[in-house]
């Protein structure tokens, strides 16, 4: 690369401003004028920083923000990193420790790799935001791997023996699938709204020569969140259709368990309940010398538990072999 357009990496305290947070900036020089190689001044790296662009950079809450484009400044926020792209610099917020990230070395890495100074001048925030769109990507993927092996390993312990305690393992898989799901929705419909409005051409400048290059840039960025949000979907949706089969299972056991308990519980009121009408009707109206009438009615009394011991327990083996275990446990 060309000694005037190399890539520099230095910290700035900015806690005087709004937080007490530090700044990485990477400077380029050669592509803005006002900076020299042999003078650079702390204050300097705040030149065309607007107000808003600082308390943002400088950790100020902005809560919903996920990209940004004005005609001054791309201001984007990926959960771990957060930053603002000017034409020649980029501000990259430190962590709570002031430690650099891996994004900053992979951005670094990948600025001074590029062998085109001219290009790097025309398309240096593109450039600057694709690598590190390309990081995310990377780190989520990451992520994604991880909480894939949890599922396998759920699953495997789910299909060795069935237990509460593989199932609550397959719902924190489950759950942080769900969680990058949600993260990677909401910054891809964001970027692809944003990239839509006309904010984009005037940070970029109106170039009809190069739109077809930026339109490129662009394409490629959404495509790489459109990829990795299409696989955490589709763990989210494995998690989801194993979690719902054994919960049915253990809905279904328990349902088992709970009705043969009340139906047990149920026959003993009904032989009570019987017992005790049968003693009331005999102490009361049955004698011998009573009608016909009177015994056949004792009589069918003294059967009907029988009877209604045997239709209560059909029914309930028609009910139990029939899968209404949802209705039951509701």
């Amino acid at each position: 690369m060309d000694t005037k357009n190399r890539v520099e990496v230095t910290e700035l305290d900015v806690s005087h401003y709004c937080n007490k947070r530090k700044v990485s900036v990477f400077s380029i020089f050669g592509l803005d004028n006002s900076h020299n190689e042999s003078v650079c001044h702390w204050n300097d790296r705040l030149d065309g920083l607007s107000l808003e662009n600082l308390r943002f950079v400088s950790g100020f809450p902005t809560p919903n923000l996920v990209l940004k484009i004005t005609n001054q400044a791309i201001l984007f926020n990926l959960e771990d990193i957060r930053g603002t792209i000017l034409y020649d610099r980029i501000y990259i917020l430190q962590d709570a420790d002031g430690v650099l990230g891996s994004s900053t070395e992979y951005l670094k890495d990948k600025l001074f790799s590029c062998c085109d100074p001219e290009w790097l001048k025309l398309y240096f925030p593109l450039m600057a935001l694709y690598y590190i769109i390309e990081h995310y990507c990377d780190c989520t993927s990451f992520s994604l791997k991880q909480q894939r092996k949890i599922f396998e390993d759920s699953k495997i312990a789910l299909e060795d023996s069935f237990s509460g305690s593989s199932l609550l393992y397959l719902r924190e898989a489950r759950q942080g699938a769900e969680r990058i799901a949600k993260n990677l929705d909401t910054i891809a419909n964001n970027f692809a709204s944003c990239f839509a409005s006309e904010t984009c051409g005037l940070l970029l400048g109106v170039n009809v020569a190069w739109s077809i290059v930026t339109e490129v840039y662009i394409e490629e960025i959404l495509k790489l969140l459109r990829k990795i949000q299409q696989e955490s979907h589709i763990l989210l949706d494995d998690c989801r259709n194993l979690e719902l089969r054994y919960t049915s299972m253990l809905e279904a056991d328990f349902v088992r368990l709970l009705s043969s308990f009340l139906f047990s519980r149920f026959l003993v009121c009904l032989f009570a309940f019987y017992t005790m009408l049968i003693e009331f009707f005999h102490s009361n109206f049955f004698k011998p010398s009573s009608s016909n009438a009177m015994t056949a009615g004792f009589v069918i009394l003294v059967c009907g538990i029988y009877i209604s011991a045997f239709v209560a327990i059909y029914i309930f083996q028609r009910w139990l072999t029939g899968r209404k275990f949802t209705i039951l446990f509701l």
